[in-house]
C-alpha cells in the first residue's frame, strides 16, 4: 500500500503553452514562489490603526506567480529563458487568468486560501466609508469602486462554498467580472 506522503518524485508539475507564437514550460509553484505569492496577497491589504484602509497592489500577486512559474524556451529547445512580471501584465486578462487559475491549482494554493470572513468585509465597508464616502468629502466613484470590489469578494466567496457544499473544488467555476464593471473600458 503507497503512503499519501510518498514524495519520492519531486519533478514539477507541468504543462507547455504557447502565446503570441512563443513556447512557454508552465511549472508549479515551488514552496518559495508559493511563500512570496501568499506574502504578496497579504502585504496588499492596507491597515491603518487597525482598520482596513485599502487594497492595493492585489493583482500584481497573480503576474508576479504566473511570471516566476513560466520559463520561455531558448535557442537550443530548453525552457532556461526567465519571464518577467512585465512581460506578462503585457498580455491580455484572457491569457493570464487561465495560466494563473493553472498555477494555483496545481500548486495547490487555493487549497489553503480561507475565504474573507463576512464581518470582516463589513467592518472593511465601514471604515472606507468614513474616508471615501461623498458625505464625509470622499470621491463618489471611489466609494462606488469600493461597494462593487467589496460586493465582488463576498459574491465569490458565497459561490466557492456553494461549490464546496456541492462537492465541486473551489474555484471551478468561471471568473465573472463585476457586473457594474461589464461592458465598461478603463477611460469611461
Amino acid at each position: 500500500m503507497m503512503s499519501k506522503f510518498d514524495f519520492n518524485d519531486l519533478s514539477p508539475r507541468s504543462e507547455i503553452v504557447y502565446v503570441a507564437g512563443k513556447r512557454y514550460e508552465m511549472r508549479e509553484a515551488s514552496e518559495g514562489v508559493a511563500i512570496r505569492y501568499r506574502n504578496a496577497t497579504l502585504a496588499s491589504f492596507r491597515l491603518v490603526d487597525g482598520k482596513a484602509s485599502r487594497i492595493e497592489g492585489l493583482a500584481d500577486a497573480e503576474a508576479s506567480l504566473v511570471a516566476d512559474c513560466l520559463k520561455g524556451e531558448s535557442g537550443d529547445g530548453q525552457f532556461t529563458t526567465l519571464v518577467t512580471p512585465d512581460l506578462v501584465r503585457s498580455w491580455p486578462a484572457r491569457v493570464v487568468k487561465p495560466l494563473f487559475e493553472w498555477i494555483k491549482d496545481a500548486s495547490d494554493l487555493g487549497e489553503t486560501e480561507k475565504d474573507p470572513d463576512p464581518e470582516l468585509i463589513s467592518l472593511a465597508r465601514k471604515d472606507l466609508a468614513r474616508e471615501h464616502h461623498p458625505d464625509n468629502g470622499g470621491n463618489a466613484l471611489t466609494m462606488m469602486g469600493v461597494n462593487i470590489a467589496l460586493d465582488w469578494v463576498k459574491r465569490q466567496a458565497r459561490e466557492r462554498e456553494e461549490s464546496r457544499k456541492n462537492g465541486q473544488p473551489a474555484g471551478s467555476g468561471t471568473f465573472e467580472q463585476p457586473k457594474e464593471l461589464a461592458g465598461q473600458s478603463e477611460n469611461t
